[in-house]
This record gives C-alpha cells, sequence and structure tokens, in this order.
C-alpha cells in the first residue's frame, strides 16, 4: 500500500482538524478559532464529526451531572442539566424546534409557503412556546430519573446519537430551498461522511456498552434513527424539504426519545 507524500498527509491531517473545529464552532459556544471557509466543501464535511462533538458535550453533562449530584438535590441537578445544555449549545437547537412546532402545527388549510415563512420570522408562537415547554419538562424529569438511578453514563451517550442522527438526516434529507444554513451542510455531504460519523458513533457506543455491560442501547439507537426518518418524511411532505430548523428539531426529539427511553429500561430493569 502506497502512502500519499508528506505534504499530502499534511494536508489532509490540517484539514480534517479544521473540519472538527468547524463542527466545534457550529455546535457549541466555546471560544474556538474562527474558520475561514474558503472551499463550501468543508462545511458538509465537518459533519462527519458531529458525533466527536456530541462526545465533548455528553462529558461536559457526565461531568457536571456527577459533581452537582454530589452538592445538590436530583432536582436542583437536572435543572442545572438543563440550563447547561441549552447554554453550551446557545439553543441552537431548540430555536429550531420552536420555528418548525410554530410551522408544523398552524391551522389546516394554510399554503406550504405560508408555514415556511412562518419559520423565517424570529418571533415565537403559542405552539412554539408549547414545544419547547415540552421539551424542557421531558428533559428536566428524565435528566432528574436517570441520575437518582445513577445511570450518569447515559447522559455522556445522549449528545452522541443525536449528532450522529444530525448527520443521517443530512443524509437522507432533500434542503427545502437552495438557501440557508441547513442547505449549505447538505449540499456536498458524502456517503463517507457518513460513514466517518457512523464509525465514530459505533466506537464510542460499543465502549460504552462494554463498560456499562449495556448492548440495549444499540437497540435505542435504531429506534431513534426510525422515528428520525419518519420525521424527515414528514418534513418533505409540509415543507416539501428539509432545512435548518427542521434539523435542530430533529435534534430536540430524538434525545428526549433517547433519554424517555433509557428511562423506560431503567425502570424496567430496577
Amino acid at each position: 500500500m502506497r502512502w500519499p507524500p508528506l505534504k499530502r498527509q499534511g494536508y489532509l491531517v490540517h484539514y480534517e482538524v479544521r473540519s472538527l473545529i468547524l463542527a466545534l464552532n457550529f455546535l457549541t459556544v466555546i471560544p474556538l478559532k474562527k474558520i475561514k471557509i474558503e472551499d463550501e466543501k468543508i462545511l458538509s464535511h465537518s459533519c462527519a464529526y458531529f458525533p466527536l462533538v456530541g462526545l465533548l458535550i455528553g462529558l461536559s453533562l457526565y461531568l457536571i451531572g456527577k459533581g452537582a449530584s454530589c452538592i445538590f438535590s436530583y432536582s436542583i441537578s437536572s435543572s442545572i442539566l438543563v440550563t447547561y445544555i441549552y447554554l453550551i449549545t446557545g439553543a441552537l437547537h431548540l430555536d429550531g424546534l420552536s420555528d418548525t412546532t410554530d410551522a408544523l402545527l398552524m391551522r389546516p388549510g394554510v399554503t406550504r409557503s405560508e408555514r415556511i415563512s412562518v419559520m423565517k420570522d424570529s418571533r415565537v408562537g403559542v405552539m412554539g412556546v408549547m414545544g419547547i415547554i415540552v421539551v424542557i419538562l421531558l428533559r428536566y424529569s428524565s435528566f432528574k430519573f436517570i441520575m437518582e438511578r445513577h445511570a450518569f453514563l447515559y447522559l455522556a451517550m445522549m449528545p452522541v446519537i443525536s449528532r450522529w442522527i444530525l448527520t443521517t438526516s443530512i443524509y437522507h434529507g432533500n434542503p427545502a430551498r437552495g438557501e440557508g444554513l441547513g442547505h449549505s451542510f447538505m449540499k456536498d455531504f458524502k456517503s463517507k461522511d457518513l460513514w466517518i460519523s457512523t464509525f465514530i458513533l459505533v466506537l464510542i457506543v460499543s465502549l460504552f456498552s462494554i463498560i456499562f455491560k449495556d448492548p440495549i442501547i444499540f437497540g435505542i439507537i435504531l429506534f431513534m434513527y426510525f422515528i428520525s426518518i419518519l420525521l424527515i418524511r414528514l418534513f418533505n411532505m409540509v415543507f416539501g424539504g428539509i432545512n435548518g430548523d427542521n434539523l435542530g428539531a430533529i435534534v430536540e426529539v430524538s434525545e428526549v426519545i433517547f433519554l424517555l427511553s433509557v428511562s423506560a429500561l431503567l425502570s424496567m430493569i430496577k
């Protein structure tokens, strides 16, 4: 097997590091060096590292959950975790959930263009507020229950899996329009990027499964993937494709499904 020249290898490493930093810049508010996007293909390729960014978020959730529960009650610790998850991500996906819910739950007979214009509107409607409240309440109660059962490692897995679901949604989705952040990520996303993302997921989850002795988590992942495919089909039917707001909604819904599935599993085991 012939390896690329050293200069080529250095370029590839530099390109992958830039892609990872770009993924961190997009998915978190961590103050890192801003990457100048000279080729938009790197934006799509950065999606391959979303599960790795999810791992960083998840490990911080794990540490904060462990530390907070040693000092405060589980109720207060859960509130801290809910606050932290939205601070570290800049509530990016929650905003997408709000806009998508507003547009999706409009009265019957509304045209597609009207729904899309509602998603573009910076104001939040009643349905959007309801969506936010429901998701936050489910997060809070699930975090509290999981910490009560001392299953803190599940907190670390949640962002990893949801960010992989995000990459699969980018791969399977069709852009709703020829502009916007969602379109920028989807237009050059290749199957190679999905395979990299999947390899990272399988590696991380396999280590978790060995340590925690829980192979059932793979079943939860498949269930989350199935739900994401249904959501993509729904958004294609209602909006004519997928946009950035819809992708954010998919992340929020997938994380709630993960938390509820884990809570149900822990209830049956103990």
